[in-house]
């Protein structure tokens, strides 16, 4: 992943020693302008801005004006009660002051690679999954998935989306062939349908692959209390039968949209049983 840091080299020069940021290629440019240049032939993953209350939706504006890329945006701010939701669209998280600088770069980036991984694979239109059984084809739900996201930039308005798949999907299919496999996957697909309420859109991305889309939560608690609730049912269901030398291991994942902030997580094994 690239990072572009706008108007912070002198703070942030000697914070990308650390093992956390190997791997990453990172620019500096205290000139704004010289780096909105470059973000139009680049292509960027993580953006940080220092905060600047005056010119900071501005500014915000013109890195997604000028960005190919959907990009993920920190800003740094050296008051940590500054206020900056009403006057900001981010899309990311913020940074506070110099001595969190390190922890708080950290997990923009963890979070900038958790939502473009996400955004890899729901927006990815190779294969479609028709409507049936109270789950909407996958290009509607990328629709939708874009939408909030969308929405997120332009107005603050978060959405949570829960990844639920068969993480051994693939070593099922290679010892039970494709009737276990399926089978686990229509088990699960039917399983999200009863558990989910009239308002949670569900989307098939993969064959053993699921998301929930839940939009305007009222509060925080709300995703958290459904996702803590399909991982209750999903985790006590003896549906899931397990072939006799291999049982479905499914995971299960509350992430935060745009900030993409993992807010739970879960892992439900299931015990073998001969089939």
């Amino acid at each position: 992943m690239n990072i572009i840091i706008f108007g912070i080299a002198p703070l942030a020069s000697d914070v990308f020693d650390a093992p956390d940021f190997s791997g990453y290629h990172i620019e500096f440019y205290e000139d704004f302008n010289e780096g909105l240049e470059k973000l139009k032939v680049g292509h960027y993953g993580l953006a940080v801005l220092a905060a600047d209350k005056s010119a900071l939706k501005t500014k915000i504006h013109d890195i997604r004006r000028h960005s190919e890329d959907y990009i993920y945006i920190s800003i740094l701010s050296s008051n940590p009660n500054e206020e900056l939701n009403e006057i900001t669209a981010v899309g990311g998280n913020y940074l506070f002051n110099t001595i969190d600088f390190k922890n708080g770069l950290s997990d923009s980036l963890q979070n900038a690679r958790r939502l473009a991984d996400l955004m890899n694979i729901v927006s990815d239109e190779t294969q479609d999954f028709p409507s049936a059984g109270g789950v909407i084809a996958r290009s509607a739900f990328n629709q939708l998935f874009l939408s909030c996201l969308e929405r997120g930039q332009r107005y603050s308005e978060r959405t949570s989306i829960l990844c639920i798949s068969i993480e051994n999907y693939k070593e099922l299919y290679k010892i039970g062939g494709s009737y276990v496999a399926d089978y686990h996957a229509a088990t699960l697909s039917k399983t999200l349908v009863d558990i989910a309420r009239q308002s949670d859109i569900i989307g098939q991305i993969k064959h053993e692959f699921f998301a929930l889309l839940f939009l305007r939560p009222l509060n925080e608690q709300e995703p958290l209390s459904a996702a803590q609730r399909f991982h209750e049912v999903i985790k006590n269901s003896d549906i899931f039968e397990g072939h006799k030398d291999v049982s479905p291991q499914i995971s299960i994942s509350l992430i935060e949209i745009p900030t993409g902030r993992q807010m739970a997580s879960f892992i439900c094994m299931h015990a073998n049983q001969v089939t």
